[in-house]
Parts: structure tokens; sequence; C-alpha cells
């Protein structure tokens, strides 16, 4: 199967991807004079990923999201973290989860 840039030849090879997220990638942004192609990722799709794959509660995959990847400084090529404005689409639950325990 081939991965995201094989099949999108036209993304540029300086696009920084983030591993084990594409299911979060919404798309490509751009801008006009600017530094190029950035990747872009929704914020509410890389905490359902997070609490899905590990096993973790809202507050935990948050705070593993703010620590690890919302923190990356990677340079201008740094993805874009978009916050939906759909907040109800958020999932969040109080229960303990593995790492809170």
């Amino acid at each position: 199967m081939p991965t995201f840039t094989e099949s999108n030849e036209w993304i540029d090879e300086e696009v920084i991807l983030l591993d084990g997220l594409e299911e979060a990638l919404i798309g490509i942004g751009e801008q006009n004079g600017g530094i190029g192609q950035v990747a872009t990722y929704s914020v509410r799709k890389i905490l359902d990923i997070l609490m899905t794959r590990d096993d973790i509660c809202w507050e935990c995959a948050f705070e593993f999201f703010n620590f690890n990847i919302a923190g990356l400084g990677l340079g201008d090529k740094t993805p874009i973290l978009v916050h939906d404005l759909k907040r109800d689409d958020a999932i969040r639950h109080s229960d303990t989860c593995s790492c809170c325990d």
C-alpha cells in the first residue's frame, strides 16, 4: 500500500508528517510567499487516536499531546494543529485509565 506522500506526488518532500497519526492528517496547508507546504492535523482526531491506541483517558491524552506533540519545535515546517470548532465532537471521560492508576 502506498504511503501518503507516494500517493500524493504534489506534496513537497520537506513536509513533516507525524508518525502513527496518519488518520488525523486533514490536509496540507500553504501560504503565499510563505514557507511552502505544511502538514495540517486535527487535534480532536489526534486525541481520539491516542485514547484508542494507548488505552488512556482524555485527560491523559491531552497531557501527552501538549507535552509531546503541541510542543514540537521543528522549525518552519512544524505541522499545523487545528482545534476543531465543533467542540461537542470531543470525547471526554474522567474514568481512570492505565496511566492514571
